[in-house]
């Protein structure tokens, strides 16, 4: 909790100092989803393609859970702040009640997610697909909503290494179960293992895998949990704790469907183009998911730093901690857009074999490696606001600024004028620059004054 008398700098640095693991955490996980793709790419255009519509239905639905669980993040951090282990440590108590709550009703709402496919004309083999990938992915999502939540109690108290190593042994774990539960012998073959006469589940199989390894990193942390004291005083889980968590989480995850829905809706709506376009579209949401995770890791030390500050009543610390975390997401972005620039090709290579496939993808990663420059921007300071514990402010815009001007601008480009498919694209793009700009003019005004913790 460095004094706001400090540098700019001084704030960078420690806002790069937590930043690191929680980075190569988010990175990790989001690795898996890249194993996916590369495994699965093997298959075929229209495996591939359904993986992507899975995930995305998938992704799209459990928000909901994302969102709730992030109003943790301001009453742990800022708890921690205001010297109160105690009530960070119950807070976390009412969070993993509430994973329990959400748990079966948002499992019912992804599968009935499936319903709108034939509607939108999808093909019936990729609807298969996405179903089976439904199937291996769902039963870990309780697992995951634990590992939120204790993820987010962990990265309050500054203690980050132990999510790093589960995310590693995470991945370490997946990267063979994916190949040997997908491909069977083949995968086996490619790990240097005779084969055992096992023909592979393909894309269930790379669902269970993910699953597994989601279970896996939950388990992790549980035990690291388990290593910790529990505050005295600290008291079993309240109503009233609980319903502040939701009153806090409930605008953070209208505003991860508004982003996460915009990409998943544009993800449905590219199927109409054919397996091909699909699986370009795939390889590049994959590519650039995995470099936008790690402003995630950004945001998440942001929203600590920035919650720190406001617990201990210090604007001007405020103020700086979530501009430095602005100008570490830059930073990381811009030496990412770089890579996806001068190396299209050699990353749609990594990820998918058809060779149309490969050249559908490469536009979208140019596409990708302009819009991740604001995505970075607009994620650490929703992170920043979510510290401070403004949340609905981010939702209003994130709902307005995608909803109300990007995705009816794809839709119109792509289904109504020669862009095509990549009008899609042009409406992700266009609607991340609005986003980032209101919010970078929401922080400043917001931090002008005294914040009340929550």
């Amino acid at each position: 909790m460095p004094p706001s008398s400090k540098g700019i700098f001084h704030d960078l640095k420690a806002t790069y100092h937590l930043s690191l693991p929680l980075m190569a955490a988010y990175a990790g996980n989001h690795f898996m989803g890249l194993v996916d793709t590369a495994v699965v790419g093997r298959l075929g255009a229209i495996e591939l393609a359904g993986t992507g519509l899975g995930g995305s239905l998938f992704f799209l639905v459990s928000l909901l859970g994302f969102g709730l669980l992030h109003g943790l993040d301001p009453l742990a951090s800022q708890a921690i702040g205001a010297e109160k282990p105690e009530t960070a440590r119950r807070h976390l108590r009412e969070a993993l009640v509430l994973s329990v709550i959400i748990v079966i009703p948002i499992t019912l709402l992804i599968f009935s997610t499936l319903l709108t496919l034939p509607l939108l004309k999808i093909d019936t083999p990729t609807q298969n697909t996405a179903f089976s990938y439904l199937i291996g992915r769902t039963p870990s999502l309780l697992f995951l909503y634990f590992y939120l939540a204790i993820r987010g109690y962990l990265q309050a108290l500054s203690i980050t290494r132990p999510i790093l190593v589960s995310s590693l042994i995470a991945n370490l774990f997946n990267v063979p179960t994916t190949m040997f539960l997908t491909l069977g012998d083949k995968g086996l073959l490619l790990l240097g293992i005779p084969p055992i006469g096992f023909n592979g589940w393909g894309v269930f199989g790379a669902a269970c895998a993910t699953s597994l390894s989601t279970t896996l990193q939950m388990f992790i942390l549980w035990w690291v949990l388990r290593k910790i004291p529990v505050p005295q005083s600290t008291g079993g889980p309240t109503q009233k704790g609980t319903r502040r968590i939701v009153e806090l989480g409930y605008p953070v995850s209208f505003q991860m469907l508004a982003e996460g829905g915009m990409f998943a809706i544009g993800t449905v709506l590219m199927a109409k183009f054919g397996p091909s376009i699909m699986g370009g579209h795939q390889v590049a949401m994959q590519v650039a998911t995995f470099t936008y995770s790690l402003c995630l890791g950004v945001a998440s030390a942001t929203s600590v730093r920035v919650g720190y500050a406001v617990g201990r009543e210090d604007p001007i610390g405020t103020r700086k901690a979530g501009f430095s975390g602005v100008l570490a997401g830059l930073s990381i972005m811009f030496c990412s857009a770089f890579c996806l620039v001068f190396w299209a090709r050699p990353i749609a290579m990594l990820f998918a074999k058809p060779p149309d496939v490969i050249t559908a993808a490469i536009p979208f990663l140019y596409f990708a490696s302009v819009f991740q420059l604001f995505d970075g921007t607009q994620t650490v300071l929703a992170g920043a606001l979510r510290g401070a514990g403004e949340t609905k402010l981010s939702m209003r815009v994130n709902i307005l600024c995608h909803w109300g001007f990007s995705m009816p601008l794809g839709i119109y480009l792509a289904f109504f004028s020669p862009v095509r498919s990549y009008g899609i694209w042009c409406g992700f793009t266009l609607g991340l620059i609005a986003v980032s700009i209101v919010l970078t003019w929401s922080f400043h005004s917001y931090t002008q004054h005294q914040i009340k913790p929550v």
